[in-house]
């Protein structure tokens, strides 16, 4: 038998401890790794297990509010369930809810929306104690639940822009629409003075144009129609309708809107190069020639018109 060399059997005898080494080490990973994994799911499911989060409203971009604030007016108008509307209303965590909801209201009106949803609105600002002249105007009158039990018909507030509307009270009203698209007009009907003429000839009208000046623009502010509609007695009236119309179109807008400057007044804004007539719908004298003047500080100059109502 042939003996091996010395050198030979070293080599072979560190290969098989090599070997060895490597499966043990393998091995050891393996198990390792199997307990880091089987570790790692008993504390993501017992200690630290994930929690479920809901968005909520209250953390809604603006635009989202809104068309939360419209889901719940429009719930509340289908069912008259107040306390699942102020349930939902909660979950805003609004601290101010009451003048938000008056603040969506107007936005309706600048934007036209829909009688309904203006309607709705109203009602639920209403409901939550809200107060302002947008709400004076469109929100439902107390006392009509019982008319309608008593069998009594109950006028239906109808808000659509460019068409006269009626509350409770038989005031028109009407929606605030956007600027009209100014129409270039000549020259000569650009300087010709405002004139005050009848709708008909002989006509007893219910209001009569009591004054009417030029107003100069101050603070940068914009030339417009100022309108003031009093009583027979100089008070303010608000929800009555004036139609304002030139060359290619027409607009209306309502008195009661800023009641920080009188219960019946109204503005419009004029644009330049454009004359206009005014007049309101429940029966007065056509202003015409409404034109953006010059003051003699070089300023713009609007037009102030008061009406008042007939003896």
């Amino acid at each position: 038998m042939t003996q091996q060399p010395p050198d030979i059997e070293l080599r072979r005898s560190r290969r098989r401890r090599e070997r060895q080494q490597f499966f043990s080490y393998s091995s050891l990973f393996a198990i390792g790794l199997i307990i880091g994994i089987v570790g790692s799911i008993w504390l993501a499911w017992r200690v630290f297990p994930l929690e479920e989060l809901v968005g909520s409203p209250a953390v809604f971009q603006q635009t989202y509010r809104e068309e939360y604030l419209y889901m719940v007016s429009e719930a509340l108008a289908q069912t008259g369930d107040w306390d699942a509307a102020q349930t939902r209303l909660g979950v805003l965590e609004d601290d101010n809810l009451p003048q938000t909801v008056v603040q969506e209201l107007e936005r309706y009106l600048r934007e036209g929306r829909s009688a309904e949803d203006v309607r709705n609105m109203a009602r639920m600002a209403q409901s939550l104690g809200a107060e302002g002249a947008a709400l004076d105007l469109f929100a439902p009158t107390p006392g009509a639940g019982e008319a309608l039990e008593s069998g009594t018909p109950t006028p239906t507030l109808i808000v659509v822009v460019g068409q006269a509307a009626e509350n409770q009270q038989g005031l028109p009203t009407a929606t605030p629409t956007l600027l009209p698209t100014p129409t270039p007009i000549p020259e000569e009907v650009v300087e010709a003075e405002p004139t005050a003429t009848p709708l008909t000839a002989g006509a007893q009208l219910a209001y009569e144009l009591l004054s009417q000046e030029s107003v100069c623009v101050v603070d940068e502010g914009s030339a417009e129609i100022e309108v003031f509609v009093q009583d027979a007695d100089g008070d303010g009236i608000a929800g009555e309708e004036i139609l304002v119309s030139w060359e290619g179109g027409t607009d209306r807008f309502v008195t009661g809107l800023k009641r920080e400057v009188d219960a019946g007044y109204a503005d419009f804004t004029l644009s330049a190069g454009v004359s206009y007539s005014a007049e309101l719908v429940a029966g007065s004298p056509r202003v015409s020639g409404l034109t953006i003047g010059v003051c003699e500080d070089g300023s713009a100059a609007g037009w102030r018109l008061v009406f008042k109502r007939g003896q």
